[in-house]
């Protein structure tokens, strides 16, 4: 008998149900967004400069101190000129420019304006004249709009047209009853004269760029510059009157 005869059938077994699927577990991840660029960084304020911390006034005992220290340092200072001087046989003067307490030395003028004094001594130093003490005008006062100085600044650019005369003062730097007899003197009174041949006037004389006439002593100089008796000088037509011919005008 053969080997296949022996072998019993085997059974049909029953299909298998199929599987269903397995679902998975995990969300789907979404996918990203887009990336949005960077905002550029806003500059940073600068930062305001630190105003620099004012300096504490000086107390009383400390200006008692510095005014004792500077007393003893003139002192010796003083005292060692006199030897000098008596070593030397040389005679030596205070200029009277300078601070009694503080040879040599004067504060700035334009906080603390020089006194009466110590412009004496300056001028006298610098071989100017020295003006009498003499006494206010009653007739006249300051021009208040050029404070004196019978010309004004004006807010330009050209050079040749900075300075021009002060109209209410008509260039004198003064007002009051004595600019009006000035300004009488000068303009003729009464009906013009006829003549046949030419009629006689004052000729307007040439003036610098300060507006001062040919025949000043200032002419030509800049009025901070000139002396005190040169401010008194009338700077109108009547200056220029005793240093220029009249002029015939047919």
């Amino acid at each position: 008998m053969s080997d296949t005869e022996n072998e019993t059938p085997t059974e049909p077994q029953e299909p298998t149900e199929p599987v269903a699927p397995v679902e998975p577990t995990e969300e789907p991840v979404a996918p990203e967004a887009p990336e949005t660029p960077d905002e550029p960084e806003q500059p940073e304020a600068p930062e305001e400069p630190e105003q620099p911390s004012q300096p504490a006034p000086p107390t009383p005992e400390a200006l008692e101190k510095a005014d004792k220290s500077l007393e003893r340092s003139v002192s010796t200072y003083v005292g060692a000129i006199g030897r000098y001087q008596e070593a030397t046989g040389q005679e030596l003067f205070r200029t009277g420019v300078d601070l009694p307490g503080i040879p040599g030395f004067i504060f700035d003028p334009r906080q603390v304006p020089l006194n009466e004094e110590q412009v004496t001594a300056a001028r006298m130093l610098g071989g100017l004249e020295v003006s009498p003490p003499l006494e206010a005008d009653p007739l006249s006062q300051e021009c208040t709009t050029c404070k004196g100085w019978g010309r004004l600044r004006v807010p330009t650019h050209v050079p040749e047209n900075e300075i021009a005369k002060c109209d209410t003062c008509d260039g004198y730097g003064f007002t009051g009853p004595r600019l009006a007899q000035i300004k009488a003197s000068a303009v003729p009174v009464g009906p013009a004269v006829a003549s046949t041949t030419a009629t006689t006037q004052l000729a307007e004389p040439p003036r610098d760029q300060w507006g001062t006439p040919l025949g000043h002593p200032g002419f030509g100089q800049p009025p901070d510059k000139w002396p005190l008796e040169w401010h008194n000088i009338p700077t109108g037509l009547e200056a220029h009157v005793n240093t220029t011919n009249l002029q015939a005008v047919s």
